[in-house]
């Protein structure tokens, strides 16, 4: 424990002056205690090698103090970590199906970071950080949020917020467009005739995507024909010609014109 006592050189210095064990009270040994709970509580969180640059100080508050010194680093080395995550800060980009909320965590680890580091940056700045960091389909909705909002006065987490409605939003659109069925092809009569003036023949076939099918059967039926018209005229040619062919020995005459 420590007792306060004022410089004589400089009354706004005070220095402390440890109290001698054998003059502590009651008051004095449970502020002891909770020094050591705090102290216990901090080394249990540090690894070897921390813990071994910071185990010779003898308070809490030292230690703390320590750990800060320890992790900050130099002035130097501070102003360094802060040029990285600045870099970082404005390179900030969106992935490739990268969801909000993890776009969310990435963007407030660096917050957190340079504020860990005492450098804060204004609302506007992250506003205007994370609405530029949208995909190139996000930026008619990003440059209408950046004209018409009073940024300074807008949290990131606002900003999230309303992006995520309006995904919601788009994501309805779609399914709805989707359950819309398409109307479906209109049925046309076509009329179907073959090259020898018999009876037309009516089917049903859409109107364009069913043409190359209906010329070909066309062209089939037309074959069919020119067949069976092929088989009637062999068939009236043999007839003729046994009618007209003498038999052994005997002339005979055909009444059958010529």
């Amino acid at each position: 424990m420590e007792n306060p006592k004022s410089d004589s050189n400089n009354l706004d210095v005070v220095k402390y002056i440890p109290k001698p064990k054998d003059k502590w009270d009651d008051r004095d040994c449970k502020k002891h205690n909770l020094d050591n709970v705090a102290k216990a509580v901090i080394f249990k969180t540090l690894d070897l090698i921390t813990f071994s640059k910071i185990k010779h100080l003898k308070t809490a508050m030292e230690i703390w103090q320590g750990l800060g010194k320890l992790c900050e680093g130099s002035e130097d080395l501070r102003k360094q970590k802060i040029e990285v995550l600045l870099e970082k800060f404005k390179s900030f980009k969106m992935l490739p199906e990268e969801s909000f909320d993890l776009l969310d965590e990435r963007f407030h680890k660096i917050l957190n970071d340079l504020a860990s580091l005492n450098h804060v940056l204004s609302p506007k700045e992250k506003s205007i950080r994370l609405l530029r960091s949208l995909p190139v389909e996000w930026y008619t909705k990003a440059t209408t949020m950046e004209e018409r909002r009073n940024l300074e006065n807008y949290t990131v987490q606002g900003l999230l917020d309303e992006l995520r409605t309006y995904e919601h939003e788009l994501e309805k659109k779609k399914k709805e467009e989707q359950a819309t069925p398409y109307p479906t092809a209109l049925m046309t009569k076509v009329r179907v005739t073959t090259s020898e003036g018999t009876c037309p023949k009516s089917c049903d076939t859409p109107s364009t995507s069913q043409q190359p099918s209906s010329k070909a059967e066309n062209l089939e039926e037309e074959i069919a024909m020119m067949i069976k018209q092929f088989r009637k005229f062999k068939k009236f040619f043999n007839q003729t010609d046994s009618t007209r062919r003498p038999s052994k020995g005997k002339l005979q005459v055909s009444n059958s014109p010529p």
